[in-house]
């Protein structure tokens, strides 16, 4: 996932036409199912604990991070920097349903799988080998790296939350929460997006026609 971030990131850096976003999308899906497919064996084979157990203070904790995390985007999105904007509607805003299913379903794989592989898989494989601690940076940065073309202003973001993400996990010692935060954070920026597209698609209903 890194790599294939790393070549749209080259491509947005160099000018390059990306693919059509339906078909970036639907690359997304088949990608990550594949992240958590492989994710799944490898903790089949290590022995590594996958918990999704029910815990009261993390989802509390989730909700209210969730709830604020949305009302930022919602309120705060036209305050970013337009070019931030602008590569953000070119990577991710769907304009049409099509593309409005395929992302809600490739952010709901992005919920699952990405936990999954990041905050469980590799954290445990890595804390292993050379501590928690360590682990803890690694996953955040590769995390990071995987969502790269989102450029800097994005990158910070995105390690802000990989370390809430993980923080809500390791206290609970349940993916269930950074799951569902995860999942549903992605569906909702990706409807607000394409909320904000039709707005600039619907033609305006108010013009006086001549008598």
């Amino acid at each position: 996932m890194p790599w294939a971030a790393w070549l749209s990131y080259r491509k947005i850096k160099s000018g390059q036409p990306l693919s059509p976003k339906i078909k970036r999308f639907q690359a997304s899906a088949v990608l990550l199912t594949f992240t958590g497919l492989i994710s799944y064996n490898t903790a089949e084979i290590e022995k590594i604990n996958l918990p999704f157990h029910p815990e009261f203070w993390s989802l509390l904790y989730g909700a209210a991070f969730l709830i604020a995390l949305i009302s930022g985007i919602s309120r705060g999105r036209h305050r970013a920097p337009v070019e931030h904007r602008e590569r953000i509607r070119l990577l991710y805003a769907p304009t049409t349903h099509a593309e409005l299913g395929w992302t809600m379903l490739a952010g709901t794989c992005a919920g699952i799988f990405e936990e999954l592989a990041y905050r469980a898989v590799l954290y445990e494989l890595l804390g292993r080998q050379f501590g928690y601690g360590i682990s803890f940076v690694f996953c955040v940065v590769f995390f990071v790296l995987a969502h790269l073309p989102q450029g800097l202003r994005g990158a910070i973001g995105v390690a802000i939350l990989a370390m809430v993400f993980h923080i809500t996990y390791v206290l609970s010692g349940s993916l269930l929460a950074p799951v569902l935060v995860h999942a549903i954070y992605d569906v909702a920026l990706f409807m607000i997006l394409f909320r904000d597209e039709r707005k600039k698609t619907i033609p305006l209903q108010s013009v006086e026609q001549p008598a």
